[in-house]
């Protein structure tokens, strides 16, 4: 089935929303590896949870700097393949497997074996670190944070304000920082 006949309702109930909303938004189905839209068109794009379920990943992260301005934002969620426990799967350790033994899991998550993914029907391809996603956006002008650099420098408590600062002054606590969440998190800045 096209994908703008599965996803044509879901732009019908989205119109509906911005409309009821208040909201002039500009909605089209289009593929994450073929944007519909010109070089340099957005301020933001947001992509939470889609770069691990894309066969293309470069390909479709390429199509988001292309749609860009200069000094526009790219805010990213995806796999984390630095931390030993994750959702995506019911298997421990599932994102330290190497790539032959992870293909072999997805194929039997969509044949035989449903039971061993959580939550999706279509599981993850792909899993990233922020170190590798930040070197393949800096050659395209991206400054990158992680969740540690966008966290709220005013934090709650004393003990949570001093890991943060161990975190983002330490590199070996930024690396312990990263294997401890399950998603990799970017908020990455073009250059101007």
């Amino acid at each position: 089935m096209p994908a703008s006949t599965v996803n044509a309702p879901l732009i019908d109930l989205a119109q509906e929303r911005a409309t009821e909303g208040g909201f002039t938004i500009d909605f089209r189905v289009g593929s994450a590896t073929e944007l519909p839209w010109l070089d340099g068109s957005f301020d933001v794009c947001c992509m939470p949870e889609l770069l691990e379920h894309v066969a293309e990943w470069e390909k479709c992260l390429l199509e988001s700097v292309r749609c860009l301005r200069p000094g526009g934002a790219l805010y990213l969620t995806t796999s984390n393949k630095l931390c030993p426990v994750q959702q995506e799967f019911n298997l421990p350790l599932y994102s330290w497997y190497p790539g032959f033994l992870k293909r072999r899991y997805e194929r039997l998550a969509v044949t035989t074996r449903p039971e061993i993914v959580n939550h999706a029907t279509c599981p993850a391809v792909n899993w990233f670190s922020f170190y590798q996603l930040r070197r393949f956006l800096a050659p395209h002008g991206f400054r990158c944070l992680d969740r540690f650099d966008v966290l709220s420098h005013v934090a709650s408590d004393p003990g949570r304000q001093l890991m943060l600062a161990l975190i983002r002054h330490v590199p070996g606590f930024r690396l312990l920082g990263q294997m401890m969440t399950q998603g990799t998190v970017i908020l990455a800045i073009r250059d101007r």
